[in-house]
């Protein structure tokens, strides 16, 4: 939860209870750890055509070390050996830092696009 607090804005932070919930539904889960502790963290759940990123959190003060880009690589290395097809995630087209990531990983950007909208209570 500190991770996913310190990662994201507040409209795209997760509870305790949310994330437990991705992680129990979760067919590969893994957690970056420095000296300092837990930094970062996936979670991914398989589909039918492979499976897909739904969270991809690093505490902010450890981005750019290359742990978000680890973290992809062990969904990759963990798929390779299960025989899935391929991995789907998405982001915002503003978000260049996760753009850049994935990019990097070897994604490659679709047509689809899945606006947002928000009603405040």
């Amino acid at each position: 939860v500190r991770i996913d607090n310190q990662a994201f804005a507040p409209l795209w932070q997760h509870s305790r209870e949310m994330i437990e919930l991705a992680f129990n539904q979760s067919n590969i889960a893994t957690i970056a750890v420095d000296e300092s502790g837990p930094i970062g963290y996936q979670i991914t759940t398989l589909t039918q055509y492979g499976c897909h990123l739904g969270r991809l959190a690093v505490l902010p003060n450890t981005q750019r070390r290359g742990i978000g880009l680890a973290l992809v690589n062990d969904i990759q290395r963990q798929l390779l050996k299960a025989d899935r097809g391929r991995i789907t995630v998405n982001t915002h087209d503003t978000n260049l830092r996760s753009i850049g990531l994935y990019d990097k990983a070897g994604f490659s950007k679709t047509r689809e696009c899945y606006p947002v909208y928000q009603l405040k209570i």
